[in-house]
């Protein structure tokens, strides 16, 4: 689920659902603690609906979207509690590159990409649940939230606002343990 704040105008859209899917590489520095690198295509996005009334003539409703496709690569220390290493909290930067946007007023797209920078900076944070499997394999449940930290608007917004980006994922990741 993702959302933009920053300026009046962003904070008013409404967030959209889409999906996050990619590759992922952990290595354990000790027991307890490993780095997590990820390599995911995410989908972020915002949608409005605006009524205009002239004062004559019916009402007329214009539905807008907002949907980035980004390529993000999260860098996240991980620490697991207890013996049995169920529960994990993690924390780390990430780099988002954009690979298309679009805007959708009334369902005609247009590819809107030039209006925003190409790279988005953050921080991403999470916790989670971690299942071993009986084949040494793992299953891992993740609520992580990415949180924007620069300007991705290339262009000025609504009183001299930002455009940043947050996106809260709920991720299901297998994991081959070698």
């Amino acid at each position: 689920m993702s959302s933009f704040r920053g300026n009046d105008l962003a904070e008013d859209n409404k967030s959209i659902i889409g999906y996050t899917g990619g590759v992922s590489l952990e290595y354990f520095i000790k027991d307890n603690i490993s780095l997590n690198a990820n390599i995911l295509y995410e989908q972020k996005g915002v949608k409005n609906e605006q009524t205009t009334n002239l004062g004559f003539g019916p009402s007329m409703t214009r539905t807008f979207k907002e949907k980035y496709q980004y390529l993000q690569i999260p860098i996240i220390a991980r620490y697991y509690f207890g013996e049995k290493k169920l529960f994990f909290v993690n924390g780390g930067p990430f780099f988002g590159y954009l690979l298309q946007s679009n805007s959708i007023i009334n369902g005609t797209s247009t590819e809107s990409s030039g209006l925003n920078k190409k790279i988005d900076l953050g921080f991403s944070g999470g916790l989670g649940l971690s299942f071993d499997l009986k084949n040494t394999n793992t299953i891992n449940l993740e609520l992580r939230n990415n949180l924007g930290l620069i300007n991705i608007s290339d262009v000025e917004t609504i009183n001299n606002g930002e455009l940043k980006t947050n996106t809260l994922n709920f991720i299901v990741n297998y994991s081959f343990n070698w």
